[in-house]
């Protein structure tokens, strides 16, 4: 069928001119003064007189409707207008971090040329199909209800059976329980068990669950809302580790102008928790379950509220040692060597110079570690703390160790070299430094990791690339699922020498909390394993995703617990870890005598265990098993479906080596330094494959190889 729309799909085109006809004629007083009574207007029909429609027509009928989406008034409804006033645009992005690498998924309408039914079909115009296609979509997209309200309107001519108000259609609940707290605050309590239950019912089967004993995760944080009012919210969130789910959930939430009080502010958690402990049962489980925590992840500011104890810039603020600071213009830790404290003595508050006061948390009534259930978050610690203060030392510190503009400027430039290399997992690019004060935790992480070893090789003095270095190999280790076991001590000897050589090359007043703390990380990555188990950023995103939720000053925390309570009952489906293909082609290149005549289907992508691999040139890296003790690396130059087997055709690096030496053997970690392609191709199955890797070029004809999830891809 021709068309004069260029740049959509056939069903797109179709969709968008037939929308215009059915707009043009609903605008009408009536049908009848259009077409003869004994004439019906089938959706052939209009397809075949519309073919040609001018695209200008349908262009202005969009943008009318675009228009009317903002001149909607919202009606009234329990305090929770969601009228876009002027405090918008004190909604700041920056003041919270949005570093998880991954995002929360959804499955999307499907209107691709592979559809295999008809938008115009009985399923597709049924009442509850289009009902739950609207509110998924809109909860997804966090559409405002004024926008929807709107759009609803114009959908009612055509669908009756659609409510005209978004409220019905997202089932806004009409009352929202709150409680005065004191210093005028508000809190509102979503519940650990129903927060579980609504994840348990978004498994595809009950077998999901085997394990009576859930493990729960807590996260609680403060979160500025406008950056022109002192009015913030301090939610409580969850995250079961078992069963593993990665999705986080409000159990509460505290709004108001200062700090909750701590008592009455974690009362209904506290009590809730003590009842799950003691079991509880579930719908459609024939089983009584039992709660425990996990571990209660939060940043320091936040873990010294919780737990009742010194901040950060105390003397006897150490968490996990009574060391006792030193005054140097700021508070200083610079011995690496002192007695550990322990849940017993926290219990006991056998160091009372630590506790606030003779008053213990309310968490005490848990019967969790004090000490030992408070791990230490890498993603302020060592991203936000360390990196940041390293980078800043560098660029901005002493002119004995302060850089050249002219080296930071380079490093910039390589920097932003290395975008194109970046694999599709990362959510952000390397940029220049000069933008460092603005860097995520996402950012530091990388130049900590990946590109770091890269662009300061040969930058900065040897003395500060060795000291960086001691940092990049530690974390890589306690981060790593399969060397953080093995590398665990070692891991603590490499942060030890990193704090003392950090004194030597900075000086003491280098030597603030996030560095001191740095040499008790190992302790947690011994006692939960890797690191990103207990870390900030799936928390840190979902407190981002809270905050966009706000759209009224007026009444803030009605505003985004109705939203939230609307998005935990709309049911969607889980995204599962199937692989999924896609770019089919019939001209990719096979090995030498490759047999033809078994069914094969070629492609350019494939997704499978959260991973992308593909023929591009940040997608085709692949690590995968050998028979020589190093394994084998290659570029992905084909993927070939054969039986439901994914096979990759490749190209195999002939020369592997270390990349560095010191501290250790980077082949140890299972990073190399690879050279030259071979020209012959061969074929390797997915469950040979190893982990996909990170390649990034250090010279034209050669590149640096990182494990990224190594042995999650099987």
């Amino acid at each position: 069928m021709a068309s004069s729309i260029t740049g959509h799909s056939y069903w797109t085109k179709r969709r968008k001119v037939i929308a215009n006809v059915k707009k043009h004629f609903s605008s009408s007083n009536s049908t009848s003064e259009i077409l003869p009574s004994d004439v019906s207007l089938s959706h052939s029909n209009v397809e075949q007189e519309i073919t040609d429609t001018d695209h200008t027509v349908i262009s202005n009928f969009y943008h009318a409707s675009d228009e009317s989406c903002g001149t909607t008034p919202a009606v009234p409804h329990n305090n929770d207008s969601d009228k876009e006033d002027d405090c918008v645009t004190d909604l700041d992005d920056s003041e919270c971090e949005t570093d998880s690498d991954e995002s929360v998924c959804v499955t999307e309408l499907n209107f691709s040329d592979d559809a295999d039914y008809d938008p115009f079909t009985e399923s597709f115009v049924n009442e509850n199909v289009l009902k739950d296609q609207l509110r998924v979509w809109a909860s997804r997209h966090n559409i405002s209800m004024m926008a929807l309200s709107a759009l609803l309107k114009i959908l009612k001519p055509d669908h009756p059976e659609l409510p005209v108000d978004a409220r019905t259609l997202m089932c806004t609940p009409r009352n929202v329980s709150l409680t005065n707290m004191k210093n005028d605050g508000l809190y509102h309590h979503f519940g650990i068990k129903t927060g579980v239950e609504k994840l348990f019912k978004s498994f595809t089967s009950i077998d999901f669950v085997q394990d009576t004993n859930i493990l729960l995760q807590v996260n609680i944080d403060g979160l500025p809302i406008f950056k022109s009012s002192r009015s913030h919210m301090w939610p409580i969130l969850g995250k079961l580790l078992q069963p593993p789910v990665d999705d986080v959930f409000p159990i509460g939430i505290h709004y108001g102008k200062q700090k909750p009080v701590l008592p009455e502010y974690l009362d209904e958690f506290v009590s809730e928790v003590k009842s799950l402990q003691n079991g509880f049962s579930l719908l459609d489980y024939d089983k009584t379950f039992h709660l425990k925590i996990h571990s209660i992840v939060c940043d320091a500011p936040a873990r010294a509220f919780v737990k009742r104890v010194k901040s950060h810039t105390g003397y006897n603020s150490c968490e996990r040692c009574t060391q006792e600071g030193t005054w140097n213009g700021r508070m200083t830790f610079p011995l690496t060597s002192c007695p550990l404290r322990s849940d017993n003595d926290f219990d006991a508050m056998s160091d009372e110079d630590h506790h606030l006061d003779d008053l213990h948390s309310p968490l005490v009534q848990l019967s969790i570690g004090m000490v030992t259930s408070f791990p230490l978050d890498y993603m302020h610690l060592v991203c936000l703390g360390i990196m940041k203060k390293l980078l800043g030392h560098w660029m901005r510190g002493p002119l004995p160790i302060r850089l050249q503009s002219h080296c930071v400027q380079q490093i910039s430039e390589n920097l932003v070299s290395l975008r194109k290399f970046i694999p599709s997992e990362f959510c952000r690019k390397p940029r220049e430094l000069a933008d460092f004060d603005r860097f995520k935790a996402t950012e530091f992480r990388q130049i900590l990791l990946y590109t770091g070893p890269i662009v300061f090789r040969h930058m900065i003095s040897e003395d500060m690339y060795k000291h960086f270095m001691l940092l990049c190999v530690g974390m890589t280790c306690l981060l790593s699922t399969h060397l953080h076991k093995e590398y665990c001590d070692y891991a603590r000897d490499l942060f030890v020498l990193f704090v003392k050589n950090a004194g030597a090359l900075f000086g003491d007043t280098f030597l603030v909390y996030n560095v001191h703390s740095l040499i008790h990380l190992a302790d947690d990555a011994k006692l939960y394993g890797p690191l990103d188990t207990i870390s900030s950023f799936p928390f840190e995103n979902y407190l981002q995703f809270v905050k966009k939720l706000v759209r009224n000053k007026y009444v803030p925390l009605q505003n985004v617990v109705n939203r939230l309570l609307e998005k935990r009952d709309v049911q969607m489906s889980r995204i599962s870890g199937a692989r999924v293909l896609s770019g089919e082609i019939h001209d990719g290149q096979l090995p030498v005598g490759f047999d033809l005549s078994i069914t094969y289907t070629e492609y350019k992508k494939v997704n499978v265990g959260g991973h992308s691999f593909a023929t591009t040139i940040k997608d085709s890296c692949i690590m995968f098993n050998d028979n020589d003790s190093l394994p084998g690396i290659g570029k992905i130059d084909n993927i070939l479906d054969i039986d439901g087997d994914t096979v990759f055709v490749c190209r195999r690096y002939k020369s592997v080596e270390n990349f560095f030496q010191y501290p250790l053997e980077s082949s140890k970690l299972h990073i190399f330094l690879v050279k030259g392609l071979r020209r012959t191709l061969e074929c390797v199955r997915m469950v040979n494959v190893l982990c996909k890797c990170v390649c990034l070029p250090q010279t034209p004809d050669s590149f640096v190889i990182y494990p990224l999830g190594l042995g999650t891809v099987t």
